[in-house]
């Protein structure tokens, strides 16, 4: 074989061949088929961490361990309700953390038992699965239940996975009418300890601020003001708070505590 066959057998192994191969491999995932596909990994993916279903009308990988998600559907499992949705979701794993952004999101409240059993049971509870520790930025999303809504214009929240015990913190802002001054920033923390002989869950929110109350209701699952008909509940509904609120549940039974609290609108008659 002669040096010029060499050279163009040389150039075919090593120049044309893997040109084709890039080639093949960017048209092929710009096809809708590719991004289908993408969506439907990230559907079975998310919904065997939450317990969740998911709808994902679109999903791109922009680089290695870097995603977009389009139109984003929360739904139940059983009832096929909407949970809620997000417009956009950004994902990159940096340094064995996650960035996760979303970007318009709306959430039906009056499903919040629902979502949050879920998340409870499937994520919180499970020490033994692998997670990596995150960090989310949310930006203008909406609590919605019935006619009563609530919108927040930033959550900032960082996810700590441990062997003993899962933690969140967040940090959030509610919106506001231009008219009106910034509202300072409100905190809550959520803690799942892991201990087999004194498992418990822990949920501290700091209120800066005035929040509906029937916003909070969700953190006294456990607790004697859940029951629907309770005169407690019946008054949280109506009212606002701010000050610290905590819950406690374990397998004694679930208590709570207010700190510096302050519940205005207080509709007794209820």
């Amino acid at each position: 074989m002669t040096q010029r066959s060499l050279a163009r057998l040389a150039f075919v192994a090593f120049g044309l061949v893997p040109l084709m191969l890039c080639l093949w491999l960017s048209v092929a995932t710009i096809l809708p088929g590719h991004s289908s596909r993408q969506a439907a990994a990230w559907q079975r993916g998310l919904q065997e961490l939450y317990g969740l279903s998911f709808k994902i009308k679109q999903a791109q990988s922009l680089a290695p361990y870097r995603y977009v998600l389009d139109e984003v559907r929360l739904i139940h499992p059983e009832t096929d309700r909407t949970l809620g949705s997000v417009q956009q979701v950004a994902i990159q794993l940096i340094e064995g953390q996650w960035k996760v952004k979303l970007v318009g999101g709306q959430f039906n409240w009056d499903q919040s038992d629902d979502m949050s059993r879920f998340f409870y049971q499937w994520y919180m509870c499970r020490p033994n699965v692998k997670r990596y520790p995150a960090l989310i930025e949310a930006d203008q999303f909406e609590l919605r239940d019935g006619q009563r809504s609530f919108s927040v214009l930033k959550l900032d929240a960082q996810v700590i996975p441990e062997r003993e015990r899962w933690a969140v913190k967040a940090t959030f802002r509610p919106s506001m009418p231009v008219s009106h001054s910034p509202l300072p920033n409100s905190q809550i923390l959520m803690v799942r300890h892991h201990d087999p002989e004194d498992s418990a869950t822990e949920i501290q929110l700091r209120a800066a601020s005035e929040l509906p109350g029937w916003l909070i209701l969700p953190l006294l699952a456990g607790t004697a003001s859940a029951d629907p008909t309770s005169t407690s509940r019946l008054a949280l509904e109506s009212c606002s708070f701010s000050g610290v609120l905590g819950v406690r549940s374990q397998k004694q039974g679930d208590t709570a505590y207010l700190t510096d609290a302050r519940l205005s609108s207080v509709d007794l008659s209820r």
